[in-house]
């Protein structure tokens, strides 16, 4: 139970920084460096997110 509970609070976390990151991209634009450090802030929450859940769904 202990295992679902901190999945569920670091999923949380890691969309509520995807929230942020969608919603910096939507009032500053993108502009060819823009792009760039949006789709790594995006790349790099996604290899956090395969992180933590994989950590977490398989206890061996």
């Amino acid at each position: 139970m202990r295992r679902l509970l901190i999945l569920i609070v670091g999923v949380g976390f890691v969309a509520g920084f995807g929230f942020l990151t969608l919603t910096v991209i939507e009032r500053a634009g993108l502009t060819v460096g823009g792009v760039a450090a949006a789709a790594i802030s995006l790349l790099v929450l996604a290899l956090i997110v395969v992180g933590i859940v994989g950590a977490l769904r398989d206890p061996d």
